[in-house]
């Protein structure tokens, strides 16, 4: 294929993660494949409305029909028109976007002359690309509209303002519309979850890219070390603040230019331990980085940072914050790195703790190298290039997910890893649940030891979609048909409950392209694992390998709470599997029933089975006749933050920083699930009766109190990044778990005791897992839930230290992911027994 990687030169012209990207990939393309790719950049300026709006327009109009595909990663570049266009999104024009200003209104107050009819043209409904010239014909009137005082022109053109954020509004919906992209592309989980970067409902591919440095290589730790663009978003004033207060001897170099340079030499004046070395090139950044200690970026909600791949890959811990964005996708704390709160105390703390344990620095830097290896760009090439060639030659998803360019578990050879094959109905990116948490942080510990591929279904409408996230984890996502979403649609309708998960089970003859994505992904697997059992139908029917069942709860027991039923009996578990007729009466009793009995067959059938409790373990032998010691535990687990408690002030800095306040906080997350959704309508209750505290309601079960008129001191968050997630949890006091049902075990638990929260749940939402009461959380009935926080109030910012320590001990002990995911790799069948690693 003749690409064209198509980019703005900014005006004036700099060196930033952007330029390293196009400049990579397009090396890599031109070096190591057949295919040929130009850069073509044009400049575009961004100084004021005019500019931009110019710059939109060059683009839009550019012809570049002579290539067989075009890649574009930013505005206003994107705006060129093409067949086979693959968008790799870097980020919007942030500041009309996630960084509006929060003071600014959305609509001007005053439209004066040709500012109305533009304005009612934006706000009109609809994406017509037959609508731009229109468009940019009312930008130029609205410049020459005389009728206009400067003043006010100049005012209602603001750079930021509302009339230009929904004029770029409107350009990139019109730009990135479905139908004019043939894939979509994120450099990072962050960037991919941006409100309105990407148009709703599309399928969206997280694919991380190196950094163009070449040479970087390990070397002595002579001083800490960071390279960044001198300006206000990377909080270099931040770094130099921490590093004053801190007691290490080691000197901190600092590179680069910007805006801020003369500010920030003022803001060092005086600690001789503070270099500027100003821009280094390529040379002499390897050089740097090879003789860096450590190196700290903390950047705010950063697109995804290059600099921290560079680090890694000379072998350097990287030493960041919360709040950074991209960057915490890299680093895990206290593994590769530190992650701390974004406060000149903490990042002190963990430069003078992390200065003086060298051999930390090295066991931390050797896990860094290892994480920056599996992102090369051959793989970030792979992907980009597999989408431009399907919009040339359409493929079907399974050969898609099992073609060789493709394939990241490769052929197997005489001392290969065995090969792990997880069915399941939801993708699990970004882990924003239990289920998707368990689903991801369990397999990626698995794969220290297997080839893991999760093969789920996709968004409606989306094409096969692979995400890569690891060198031996990936993720391929195929959409259900057409027609299994309206019997899907008709069976939601019949229960009354979203019940994609059942529908899989009664219709999966339905997923004609997932089966083949499933037959195709088989043939290469030695193992096939069932994460829940819905899907287990399908596997028994093309598969004659060993299936291991991954049980999350006793799905059939589970699924009588959610549709309101009687628990199942071993009786309903030898019920025949058969369709489900919903014009008659019973329909949940009799679909409660389907699921015991195609659980009772994985049961039965399965080389492995694993419970997440005891309870669990023992009602399936009770349901389907499997011996207790045939069924192995694989609890739930967490990922534990390097130091879960926050000691009282910078804990109510962080609040306060978040905006939080000065109340006790507890919080509660949870998944739309459910037994989740009357827990979310008790909070809301606790909350009306305890007016002293604030709560935070954090997950997709935020949706089930929408459009109701909340408690002022309840805040409905929904679904937040992890990082915000850590932040909030270290800023909280309490980790509330009002659950009243349900199967399985609750992460939230989890989280809460390894982020060091005082605990206080009902006895069903501590089932099965090994904490107890009184020694490592508070244990009260609902009713209970408020004269329980009235009576801590008065402990709070420290309540029941005992307990929790108690508590975060337990969850390092029983309950990290790695430690839960290495216990499952003996129990190997011989054919694939491999030395766990």
């Amino acid at each position: 294929m003749k690409i064209a990687l198509i980019a703005p030169s900014g005006v004036p012209f700099v060196v930033g993660g952007a330029e390293k990207l196009w400049w990579g990939l397009s090396g890599h393309v031109n070096r190591h494949s057949e295919h040929a790719m130009e850069l073509i950049k044009l400049p575009s300026a961004e100084h004021d409305f005019w500019s931009i709006a110019a710059s939109y327009e060059r683009w839009s109009m550019l012809d570049l029909s002579h290539f067989d595909a075009v890649i574009s990663t930013k505005y206003p570049a994107w705006m060129v028109q093409h067949p086979n266009h693959v968008v790799y999104l870097q980020h919007t024009l942030r500041g009309l976007y996630d960084t509006y200003p929060q003071g600014l209104p959305d609509k001007p107050q005053r439209l004066p002359g040709a500012a109305l009819a533009l304005w009612r043209l934006l706000e009109a409904p609809g994406c017509e690309r037959a609508r731009l010239p229109e468009i940019f014909a009312r930008v130029r009137a609205l410049q020459q509209d005389a009728s206009i005082e400067p003043e006010a022109l100049r005012a209602l053109t603001a750079l930021p303002g509302p009339l230009l954020r929904a004029l770029v509004h409107k350009l990139d919906a019109v730009a990135l519309q479905p139908g004019a992209i043939r894939a979509y592309f994120a450099i990072s989980g962050v960037v991919a979850r941006r409100k309105d970067y990407f148009p709703a409902g599309v399928a969206v591919q997280v694919l991380p890219h190196p950094s163009n440095l070449e040479g970087l290589h390990g070397g002595p730790s002579e001083f800490v070390f960071t390279a960044s663009r001198l300006d206000a978003p990377k909080r270099i004033d931040l770094l130099v603040r921490a590093y004053r207060r801190s007691r290490t001897t080691v000197p901190l170099c600092i590179a680069g230019d910007g805006p801020q340079a003369a500010d920030l030499r003022a803001l060092a004046e005086g600690d001789a331990r503070i270099r500027f070395v100003g821009r280094l090139n390529d040379d002499e950044l390897v050089e740097h980085y090879s003789r860096a200690a450590l190196v700290p970026f903390v950047p705010f909600d950063e697109d995804m940072g290059l600099i921290t791949l560079e680090a890694m890959a000379a072998a350097k811990p990287v030493l960041t914050v919360a709040d950074a964005g991209g960057v915490t996708e890299f680093v895990q704390d206290g593994v590769n790195g530190r992650i701390v709160a974004p406060q000149e105390a903490a990042l002190a703390d963990a430069l003078d703790d992390l200065l003086a344990d060298p051999e930390r620095l090295r066991a931390m830097g050797e896990a860094a190298q290892r994480t920056a290896a599996s992102v090369t760009w051959e793989r970030t090439a792979s992907a980009l290039l597999a989408a431009a060639e399907q919009g040339l030659v359409r493929t079907s998803p399974a050969s898609a997910a099992a073609a060789p360019g493709r394939a990241l578990v490769p052929q197997r050879g005489p001392s290969a890893r065995p090969r792990l094959l997880v069915v399941n109905t939801f993708g699990v990116y970004p882990p924003d649940n239990g289920g998707k948490k368990r689903l991801f942080y369990l397999y990626r510990g698995v794969a220290q030891w297997a080839d893991v591929t999760l093969l789920n279904l996709g968004e409606s409408g989306s094409s096969a979609q692979e995400h890569q996230f690891g060198p031996h984890y990936r993720q391929v996502c195929v959409a259900p048909s057409r027609r299994f979403e309206q019997r899907e649609a008709q069976l939601t309708q019949t229960l009354q409950r979203s019940v994609t998960d059942i529908a899989a089970l009664l219709y999966h003859g339905e997923l004609t392209e997932y089966r083949e994505a499933f037959v195709a992904l088989a043939a290469q697997a030695d193992v096939v694992v069932s994460a829940h059992m819905y899907l287990a139908p399908m596997v028994l029917a093309h598969w004659q390998g060993p299936v291991w069942y991954d049980a999350f709860n006793v799905e059939a027991d589970m699924k009588a709470m959610v549709l309101g039923t009687p628990l199942p009996t071993p009786q309903d578990a030898d019920t025949p599997v058969a369709p489900l007729d919903l014009r008659t009466p019973g329909a949940a009793q009799r679909a409660v029933q389907q699921v015991a009995a195609a659980e009772a067959q994985l049961v039965r059938r399965a080389a492995r089975v694993w419970a997440v409790s005891e309870p669990d373990r023992a009602r399936m032998a009770q349901l389907y006749g499997r011996a207790t010691d045939q069924i192995e535990m694989a609890p739930n687990g967490t990922q534990l933050p390097a130091d879960a408690w926050l000691e009282s002030t910078r804990r109510a800095a962080l609040k306060a920083q978040l905006g939080l306040g000065t109340r006790p906080l507890a919080v509660f997350v949870a998944s739309l699930h459910g037994p989740n959704l009357p827990a979310a309508d008790a909070v809301a209750a606790l909350a009306q009766a305890c007016p002293q505290w604030t709560f935070a309601l954090v997950g997709s079960v935020c949706r089930h109190l929408d459009g109701q008129r909340l408690p002022a001191n309840l805040l409905s968050l929904g679904v937040v990044p992890e990082g915000a997630l850590t932040a909030l949890l270290r800023a909280a006091d309490v980790g509330l778990n009002p659950m009243e049902s349900g199967s399985g075990t609750n992460l939230k638990m989890l989280d809460y005791a390894g982020h060091g929260l005082l605990i206080v749940s009902t006895p069903v939402g501590a089932r099965g897992l090994a904490f107890v009461a009184d020694t490592h959380y508070i244990e009260v009935p609902l009713p209970g839930f408020a004269t329980a926080l009235q009576a801590l109030e008065p402990q709070v910012p420290a309540p029941h230290p005992a307990l929790r320590t108690a508590a975060r001990s337990l969850a390092e002990q029983v309950y990290a992911w790695e430690s839960i995911a290495r216990a499952l790799a003996p129990g190997l069948p011989p054919e694939c027994a491999v030395a766990s690693h």
